[in-house]
């Protein structure tokens, strides 16, 4: 009889070893800033363990964020920044079974482009920009003043951001985008067949103003028909914005193929990417 006892607690130990169920920030954490030896314990899909820690360069620092969490899916922010702040947000997915487990990794994509045109704007001068202007007037679809320069500047800095100074835009100007939407509804109700290019192109200096691309975002909308929303920029389908969610409607569901992230900025408001 002690025989059985005793394989019984070892079978009870071991099994409680393998399945320690960590919630998915711990697994985010453990990931990234220790070694994880059983990390395929809480893998799944096509997430095969990397990138983790041995990826990171030496002294990035890291900040993990809950972003959405119920009882089947989960999605943490992952930042990381170097010694001068500057850095990139990443997105675990996880699926709940018997234990959480991490099955895919997001992030904003095609913005390399964005940072190589950043890198050039910040080594012009104002005659490299006026000269920029210059050889620009004939295209209707580009930049005719340094103002519109300076505007488009601004909106792919704000489409890189990192997802804190994202947030922190629309808390800065919250009142605007506020006032805003409210003009846009109203706009709406007197032209219910407008489409979203034709409000964009109504509201073009307001939009604009704000560092925004549109009204409206199309791989959001597909999700979430009463979301009202604002696109900040992206190539193709990699795109960042917000969006306000009237109260009573369901936040749409974030998953690895479309809409990578959602994180709350308050009273009805989230920021959002897709892929």
């Amino acid at each position: 009889m002690w025989r059985i006892k005793l394989v019984c607690l070892f079978i009870l130990g071991s099994v409680s070893c393998y399945s320690q169920d960590y919630q998915p920030i711990e697994l985010a954490k453990k990931l990234f800033t220790t070694d994880f030896p059983n990390v395929q314990n809480y893998i799944k899909g096509e997430f095969k363990g990397r990138p983790n820690k041995n990826d990171l360069a030496k002294g990035v620092n890291t900040k993990f964020k809950t972003l959405t969490l119920d009882h089947k899916n989960a999605v943490v922010n992952v930042t990381v920044t170097d010694s001068l702040g500057k850095g990139v947000d990443a997105y675990l997915h996880f699926e709940r079974e018997n234990v959480w487990k991490i099955t895919a990794l997001r992030g904003l994509a095609m913005t390399g482009l964005y940072f190589q045109m950043l890198e050039d704007y910040d080594k012009m001068s104002d005659d490299d920009i006026n000269q920029l202007i210059i050889s620009n007037k004939n295209n209707i679809d580009s930049f005719r003043s340094k103002e519109e320069f300076l505007t488009l500047m601004n909106n792919i800095r704000l489409t890189v951001a990192l997802d804190d100074d994202i947030v922190k835009h629309f808390k800065d100007n919250q009142s605007k985008f506020y006032a805003l939407k409210t003009e846009i509804q109203k706009y709406k109700n007197t032209n219910p067949k407008a489409t979203s290019k034709e409000i964009t192109a109504h509201f073009k200096k307001q939009i604009q103003n704000l560092y925004l691309t549109s009204y409206g975002c199309l791989d959001l909308e597909w999700l979430c028909e009463e979301c009202f929303s604002f696109t900040i920029g992206g190539m193709v389908d990699n795109m960042v914005g917000y969006f306000y969610l009237p109260n009573g409607v369901k936040l749409p569901k974030t998953n690895p193929s479309r809409l990578i992230m959602i994180r709350e900025i308050g009273e009805g408001w989230y920021m959002f990417k897709t892929t």
